[in-house]
């Protein structure tokens, strides 16, 4: 893969026109396609389906009940469906207690059969060890001791209602970006898939600068309208399978796998150009503007099976961004704080902030910021 290059998934035009190096390099030529993918997390989008386009017909869904994200719905394809903490499963599953090939599920007409492929924690239905078994509509099932699924035949109504459920939960309400809870998890899987395939993978964390003077001086409303204009510039530089989440009051955080670290900086650049020629109406008063500062860093930098090594590399980045004068983008120097910005919780699927890193509080101290 070259630098200017990332992945071989369909990219919108969007992202065809970013990964040109600059006005004199044209943009990448790729087919035109579809842009539905298959996630690392994603059985199947919906149109794979031939009898998904009779709305009334109910189709075999599994839907987390516990574990990671509850309420996420996988729609099984006719055939097997391998489920596992290995990556080259159809379900690819994060939770420690789920061997690396668990299960499988084979639908056949209108039958589902659960089989165990001899995990190490069992499979279970009602509370059962079981090895073989067919599922009836609505059957729940542990996959070890963390994990439980639900089979539902659901006609296009259910499965679009379930969806909006998920993305409720999971979706920031003011940006639409996803949320801490979603990002932490997908940090998580792309970690383990980069690792397993030897695929590269970025991560950027982004910050308004001085975003608390808009705030003041224009109240929070102009503060909202700002962000959320913000927020559809970078939905708009992001591939299908990048990951795009608010994790603060303006800070965002891209997740971006299949991405060297060169190729990344273009990105990071073209936001923060893209982010500073933006204006902002202010009601009876000139437009306005806002800068963003971004920080950069690579997996292969970090070396490390844990994503909490490269989002903390990232965000010393961004506030060595932010004590040069904001408003830039910084890819090098720094190490990840010693000091850990995500905690384990009762298994790898639980990750919740516990500290900013000691390297954001000295670069605040060294350029002594009133405001971000």
């Amino acid at each position: 893969m070259t630098d200017d290059q990332r992945s071989t998934a369909p990219l919108p035009t969007v992202f065809r026109e970013r990964v040109a190096v600059d006005e004199h390099t044209p943009p990448i030529s790729l087919p035109v396609a579809s842009l539905r993918r298959r996630r690392a997390d994603t059985l199947v989008t919906e149109d794979s389906a031939p009898s998904a386009q009779d709305p009334a017909a109910r189709l075999p869904c599994l839907i987390v009940m516990r574990g990671q994200l509850p309420g996420r719905l996988y729609l099984l394809p006719t055939g097997v469906t391998a489920i596992g903490r290995a990556v080259h499963n159809d379900i690819a599953l994060t939770d420690s207690g789920v061997s690396r090939e668990h299960a499988r599920v084979d639908v056949v007409g209108n039958s589902v059969r659960l089989t165990d492929v001899d995990s190490s924690n069992g499979t279970f239905v009602g509370g059962d060890h079981v090895q073989n078994i067919l599922l009836e509509d609505r059957a729940k099932f542990s996959l070890g001791e963390r994990v439980t699924m639900r089979l539902d035949w659901l006609d296009a109504d259910d499965r679009a209602f379930q969806h909006a459920q998920f993305e409720s939960l999971t979706r920031d309400r003011l940006t639409h970006c996803h949320n801490r809870a979603y990002l932490d998890e997908e940090f998580l899987r792309a970690v383990s898939v980069a690792h397993r395939t030897g695929g590269p993978l970025c991560a950027m964390v982004l910050d308004l600068d001085h975003f608390k003077r808009v705030n003041d001086q224009w109240g929070h409303a102009m503060g909202d309208t700002v962000l959320r204009t913000v927020a559809d510039t970078l939905q708009k530089a992001v591939r299908e399978e990048d990951v795009l989440a608010r994790v603060g009051g303006e800070e965002f955080v891209l997740l971006m796998p299949n991405t060297a670290l060169a190729t990344a900086a273009k990105v990071a650049e073209r936001i923060r150009q893209t982010v500073g020629q933006t204006s902002h109406t202010v009601p009876n008063q000139q437009d306005i503007s806002v800068t963003v500062s971004i920080g950069v860093a690579s997996l292969a930098e970090v070396n490390s099976l844990d994503a909490e090594a490269l989002t903390s590399l990232a965000d010393v980045r961004l506030y060595r961004a932010k004590s040069n004068g904001r408003d830039q983008v910084v890819i090098t120097g720094g190490e990840p704080s010693r000091v850990s910005t995500w905690r384990a919780g009762t298994d790898r699927s639980s990750r919740s902030v516990v500290a900013r890193t000691d390297a954001r509080a000295t670069s605040r101290r060294s350029s002594q910021l009133v405001s971000t």
